[in-house]
């Protein structure tokens, strides 16, 4: 009996001590947990601001930017050495496995001039060496060197290469992304649930719309300035007649005297001289005149001026008589800015027939002035970061490039395109904010951790 019990006795320590055995192998070859400080491959953790993802850092803490909480940066294990390789390039590769039957386009990570299979189709993808544009400003990217050289600070300027820019036919010349930016893939799935709109880069004619506010001119100054330029016309002319050279100079001084008041004014010496001729100044400037002409002042902002001319139309749209539109024509534009408003008041001529316009009466004053055939983008596709203008070109295929571009005036609900667009692109007029937002974070974490990679 005893021997039975000291039996039973080994086996149960036997047993005991090969679980010990195996559960001190398992905590072994365990790989250390990410919330120990490192990752599961034995690279410290590194933790980022979900808002700002340049903030990183190896411990956990609070953004200082919006002192949100940091999260872990999540490493995905790379199938190749490619990943960690700085020279590694990204290929557009159109997988011709249909995806709800259309093509399934995506970016594939590989070494230069590595001949690659795609996971999916398995067919051949040819990747050729990562090759330098040229060189740009570490500062300033505008400026750009066809060679490796130093700023006037001593730094290096930064390598350009064939995959960071859009090169739409191989006759332009490179253009460089903007900086902070990079393309993005996207579904059709999320473009669809972003609710992404795009629309085409038109050539055609531009027309420029120009509002401002007016009112029907009560100006006595005005009104006095052109009665004193009357009589020294008159004053001199009868000077001219008696032969007195002392009366003459005396009245050719006067003379110069008004019209400079008036130039002042912004009358042109075309009009002055028009003025000139008249029996006595307009009394429209003091009261109303049924069946004659009033004066409409107009102030333009001054970014506005130079598409507003002498001689060009206007119309005026009174309050007082919805769906009634007046033409006149500019006959001064004052010389001076007011420094208070930041404009420029315009003075029209226009008649007042059935007397609808009052002195000091407010009106709505507009005028259209053509600007010739341009390349025009919606105004809802520009996007103003403050310091640049962007747009997201869509390449097809799913793929958004931002584009930085030159804008000219706006005409009507479109912006004139200097530089940056050619007829026929596509560009994103809606979901403009989620785009940009995605290519920033794509291009802050690919400068701190290699490339990503999109399907």
């Amino acid at each position: 009996m005893k021997k039975q019990s000291r039996i039973f006795l080994i086996l149960v320590l036997t047993a005991a001590l090969l679980a010990a055995a195996m559960f001190f192998a398992a905590a072994v070859g365990k790989p250390t947990s990410p919330s120990s400080g490192h990752s599961v491959h034995g690279d410290p953790a590194r933790y980022q601001c979900p808002m700002h993802p340049q903030v990183i850092s190896d411990k956990p803490g609070d953004c200082p930017i919006c002192h949100m909480r940091l999260v872990p940066i999540e490493t995905t294990p790379s199938p190749s050495a490619a990943a960690q390789d700085p020279n590694a390039v990204c290929v557009l590769h159109e997988c011709p496995m249909e995806k709800n039957g259309e093509p399934c386009p995506m970016l594939v990570l590989a070494e230069k001039g590595e001949k690659i299979d795609c996971p999916v189709c398995g067919g051949a993808i040819e990747t050729g060496p990562r090759k330098v544009l040229f060189y740009r400003h570490p500062m300033r990217p505008e400026v750009s060197s066809p060679v490796p050289t130093k700023d006037e600070m001593g730094m290096d300027y930064l390598p350009v290469y064939g995959d960071e820019v859009d090169q739409a036919d191989s006759g332009k010349e490179a253009r460089a992304l903007p900086t902070g930016y990079a393309s993005v893939l996207i579904s059709p799935e999320r473009q669809q649930l972003i609710g992404i709109r795009t629309a085409p880069v038109e050539k055609r004619e531009a027309v420029k719309k120009i509002r401002a506010a007016g009112r029907i001119a009560y100006d006595p100054d005005f009104y006095q300035a052109q009665s004193e330029v009357i009589e020294s016309y008159k004053s001199l002319a009868n000077a001219q007649k008696s032969g007195d050279p002392a009366a003459v100079e005396w009245t050719t001084s006067l003379v110069e005297s008004a019209k400079t008041k008036l130039i002042r004014m912004g009358l042109n010496p075309q009009v002055i001289e028009a003025l000139s001729r008249q029996e006595g100044p307009d009394k429209s400037l003091l009261y109303a005149v049924p069946g004659g002409s009033a004066w409409v002042y107009a102030n333009v902002y001054e970014y506005e001026i130079p598409w507003v001319k002498v001689q060009d139309t206007v119309n005026v749209d009174v309050s007082s008589s919805p769906g009634k539109t007046i033409q006149g024509v500019i006959r001064a534009i004052d010389t001076v800015v007011d420094p208070a408003t930041r404009t420029v008041r315009v003075r029209a001529l226009v008649k007042n027939e059935e007397g609808l316009f009052k002195p000091d009466m407010y009106v709505n004053v507009w005028l259209e002035t053509g600007l010739g055939k341009a390349i025009l983008v919606p105004e809802e596709a520009v996007f103003f970061t403050g310091q640049t203008n962007l747009v997201f070109v869509d390449k097809g295929k799913g793929l958004f490039e931002p584009r930085h571009v030159t804008l000219g005036p706006k005409a009507d609900n479109a912006y004139v395109v200097d530089e940056g667009l050619s007829e026929g692109e596509g560009v994103v007029t809606n979901g403009n904010f989620l785009i940009d937002s995605e290519s920033k974070l794509k291009s802050a974490l690919s400068s701190i951790g290699g490339h990503s990679h999109e399907g």
